[in-house]
């Protein structure tokens, strides 16, 4: 599967590194030439179907009846049965298949029970376990350390992003990344979940 995405990028390459030698080539000249190589018939899909490097396909596995596809219908279904709740918690979204070679990346929603200050909950989740860490809401460290790139082929799982949200004081957002190979999809959303259950529920 990765080894396609390999290939396109070496296809976009090639067939863009004469204009990229040329100083005086514009964006637009770049852009029109890679995505002129990206709709052509001969541009690598057999496994992805449509181009992903320079891309991204918001699909991931098979339809449900929900309008769902499987891959969001699992986060929903496998968070609640590792997190073996006794109320389901209602985790949705868009699953979108980006061009990274080994790692999942989530953006969080959550709605608290009750106000909790970010300096608090990231001082809960930074605790959490050896491998967590917390990246301060700054562009450098989120540049730096908040990307598959930083992150692949390590059992770091780095939680940013972190802050209030417009919707009220009760919702927090969040943004952390995982090696899936080494820790498994689900494992760095069920650690971060277990975190947060676990705090309101001996607070309450």
């Amino acid at each position: 599967m990765w080894g396609e995405l390999a290939i396109q990028m070496a296809e976009i390459g090639n067939v863009s590194k004469d204009v990229l030698k040329d100083p005086a080539s514009s964006a637009i000249e770049i852009d029109s030439v890679i995505t002129e190589k990206l709709r052509s018939s001969s541009f690598p899909t057999e496994y992805f179907g449509v181009p992903l490097a320079a891309s991204l396909i918001p699909w991931i596995d098979s339809a449900m009846e929900s309008g769902q596809t499987r891959e969001e219908w699992k986060g929903y279904a496998e968070t609640n049965k590792i997190l073996q709740t006794k109320r389901p918690i209602p985790v949705d979204g868009i699953c979108v298949r980006i061009g990274a070679m080994r790692c999942h990346s989530q953006g969080f929603t959550i709605k608290l029970s009750k106000e909790i200050p970010v300096d608090e909950i990231s001082d809960i989740i930074g605790k959490a376990n050896q491998w967590v860490k917390m990246v301060p809401n700054d562009k450098e460290s989120t540049l730096k350390h908040l990307t598959p790139a930083a992150v692949n082929g390590t059992l770091t799982v780095p939680v940013g992003r972190l802050r209030k949200m417009n919707l009220g004081p009760e919702y927090i957002t969040a943004y952390t990344v995982g090696d899936q190979l080494l820790w498994g999809a689900a494992e760095p959303i069920r650690r971060m979940l277990n975190i947060i259950i676990n705090y309101l529920d001996s607070d309450s």
